[in-house]
């Protein structure tokens, strides 16, 4: 038995899991694993405050867990909290499984309780058994060299997320406890396979330890010794990624193409923070590898960002961006005066009479107009599908698209676009490509007689 808790507390002090001078709360289900936790970091002398998690998903299972755990902690001298969720409301109201909502509203509350009560993590009880059964779920899944190296001792995710069990298997668990006269608490769930978890903990694993009885601990010890190879690997490509970074801003992130189709790896690590699944990375760099994606014709959205190609860049940039054009609402301009018009920036527009010594200004942030042409009311609004104009200096008209393209801005610079148009009979006319160009047939002249100036004036500061 002692042997069992030194072996459980080298594994704390090898992997630097844990002090005694902090506080460690520990997740408390009732079952033996977590029971064996509680009671084996209390005689390694930590402080420890027990925390249990009421789902109820199994009626009267569920309370009868709950007592169970406060009155362990009454028994042991441990403090302990306790929290009730509607699991399946939570799990109705946002669309995804039972499975995953007990996880989030676990985890959301540990992290909560954690900031209150000023604990130094959150232990949870994962064991041996479940690094060969988490590598199982991968391997089926297709994975990656990290999805073969199981579970962590400390999570990658959450930090303050602590597994100091995964040095000793169900079986040195349940002997443990057999030996101290241990009660505990069966959970029914895990009893059916009815998800994949216990498909592979209750049929498969066990035929794998009847053809050796030493699968489990030797697939145990493979994804140990890959999390070393792991380590380094994942130091490598770190500076690979970091290679892969052409520019970075608080808009937009740019990679260079040809590090990210160095390897399949550098592209998933680089696009996988910004919620690209493992298809479209691969997808992407397949098409990205044979040279497929025409400059912005191809664009890839996840939950949260959009990539797309601009020549030897795939450039990133988030979905809910305040900048990009296309969630602005067309603004209409009546008069002249000054506009403050939020994300679509500030104007002062004036009309003056045209005199001998007038001088057109030529700044990008200013359009000079005929004010007899370019008529009140003005919209100014992002670019819409098909707008053309006739870009002052250039002879005839081009698509507003293609004349970005030529002058080789990106597909962020492209959605952040915003045009200024006039209403002329039943057709509205581009006539500014806002810093960009004023349409000529617009342009000021010897026959101009008032001049519509219109200057996009700097953001205030926050």
């Amino acid at each position: 038995m002692k042997g069992f808790v030194d072996k459980i507390g080298d594994f704390i002090e090898r992997n630097g899991l844990m002090d005694h001078q902090g506080v460690y709360l520990v997740a408390l289900s009732g079952g033996p694993d977590s029971v064996c936790m509680l009671l084996v970091l209390q005689r390694l002398g930590y402080r420890l405050e027990a925390i249990h998690c009421n789902f109820h998903l199994r009626g009267e299972e569920s309370d009868r867990d709950e007592l169970f755990c406060e009155t362990l902690c009454k028994q042991l001298d441990i403090p302990f909290h306790r929290v009730h969720f509607d699991t399946r409301s939570f799990a109705e109201l946002h669309h995804i499984s039972i499975e995953m909502a007990a996880r989030e509203l676990r985890y959301n509350y540990f992290h909560q309780l954690l900031q209150a009560i000023g604990a130094e993590g959150v232990c949870v009880a994962h064991h041996k058994d479940d690094v060969v059964e988490t590598m199982l779920i991968n391997l089926i899944r297709g994975t990656g060299l990290r999805g073969l190296t199981g579970i962590p001792p400390r999570s990658r995710k959450n930090p303050e997320v602590l597994r100091p069990m995964l040095c000793v298997s169900r079986d040195e668990i349940m002997s443990f406890l057999h030996d101290l006269g241990q009660d505990f608490i069966i959970d029914s769930s895990n009893l059916k396979d009815d998800v994949l978890r216990n498909k592979l903990r209750l049929n498969v694993i066990p035929l794998l330890e009847a053809i050796s009885p030493a699968a489990t601990t030797n697939m145990a010890l493979t994804a140990e010794r890959l999390m070393s190879a792991e380590k380094l690997f994942s130091e490598a490509l770190d500076k690979h990624c970091e290679t892969a970074i052409a520019e970075k801003n608080d808009h937009f992130i740019a990679f260079h193409i040809k590090e990210l189709t160095s390897n399949e790896y550098v592209l998933f690590e680089s696009l996988h923070p910004y919620h690209f699944t493992s298809a479209q990375c691969e997808c992407l760099f397949r098409q990205l590898s044979n040279h497929n994606i025409d400059d912005g014709s191809q664009t890839y959205t996840s939950s949260t960002h959009t990539a797309a190609t601009h020549g030897d860049l795939l450039i990133v940039f988030a979905n809910d961006d305040p900048r990009l054009a296309e969630h602005l609402i067309p603004r209409q301009i009546p008069t002249e005066g000054r506009y403050d018009l939020g994300a679509m920036g500030r104007y002062e527009i004036r009309i003056v009479q045209k005199t001998t010594d007038f001088v057109v200004d030529k700044s990008q942030d200013t359009a000079c107009l005929d004010a007899d042409k370019a008529a009140f009311p003005l919209t100014l609004r992002p670019i819409a599908t098909g707008d053309r104009f006739h870009p002052y200096g250039m002879k005839g008209s081009k698509l507003v698209s293609d004349f970005l393209t030529d002058k080789k801005r990106s597909p962020y610079e492209k959605r952040c676009q915003l045009v200024l148009a006039c209403t002329q009979g039943e057709e509205s006319s581009v006539i500014w490509l806002v810093n960009e160009r004023t349409d000529g047939r617009f342009a000021v002249t010897d026959h101009t007689k008032h001049v519509l100036v219109i200057k996009k004036l700097e953001q205030k500061p926050n």
